[in-house]
């Protein structure tokens, strides 16, 4: 069921996407954005896998039984869900509409095949895609974390490259090769967003 968001006034929030490979950063950079925009929050996924080590529940996900997340599928309570390696993730419904109808800002932090299921849902969503300056600098950061094996490595840059080749859906792509440049683009792309309604 299609969600336009274009019934709000200048009081109610806005809805933003930032997709980007694993080892772009886009995480610090929401972690700045967080600080920088008033009034702005992340949306919390639910996911069907277990939590990992020191993760909580509600910050990091909203982790659900299969029959739970059925429920909610059922109930049409996500605004998108998808499989991930045999494993379901969704962005419940209760984590956007609320607070945008309340006049909050929701930003999610989503992968490619989300973020395309959300801008059919709410076409008036703001798109942000993080970008690395190069393959060769994206390889370079995955490696440097020195946490993971190469093969994972080599996974993580295939599936790079497939978000990578689908940056062009996006309303604006922004290249992190300075994180302050990048956080500072990305914070006047939302601000102006916010402020002026134009993307």
């Amino acid at each position: 069921m299609l969600r336009s968001l274009d019934f709000m006034s200048k009081t109610s929030g806005r809805l933003f996407v930032i997709s980007g490979p694993s080892g772009v950063g886009k995480g610090t950079v929401i972690l700045r954005l967080l600080d920088l925009v008033p009034d702005l929050a992340i949306s919390v996924s639910a996911t069907t896998r277990p939590p990992r080590e020191l993760e909580i529940e509600g910050r990091h996900y909203h982790f659900l039984t299969d029959e739970q997340f059925n429920q909610m599928v059922e109930r049409d309570e996500f605004s998108e869900w998808c499989w991930v390696h045999s494993k379901r993730y969704g962005t419940p419904r209760y984590e956007i509409e609320p607070r945008i109808e309340n006049g909050h800002h929701v930003l999610v932090e989503i992968d490619v095949q989300g973020a395309e299921k959300l801008r059919k849902e709410y076409p008036d969503l703001l798109s942000i895609f993080i970008a690395p300056p190069s393959e060769e600098v994206l390889l370079d950061r995955l490696s440097n974390r020195k946490t993971e094996p190469k093969d994972v490595i080599d996974s993580r840059l295939s599936h790079a490259r497939h978000e990578l080749s689908q940056k062009h859906l996006y309303t604006h792509v922004v290249v992190n090769d300075t994180l302050d440049d990048c956080v500072q683009e990305v914070n006047a792309l939302i601000c102006n967003f916010i402020t002026e309604g134009e993307s």
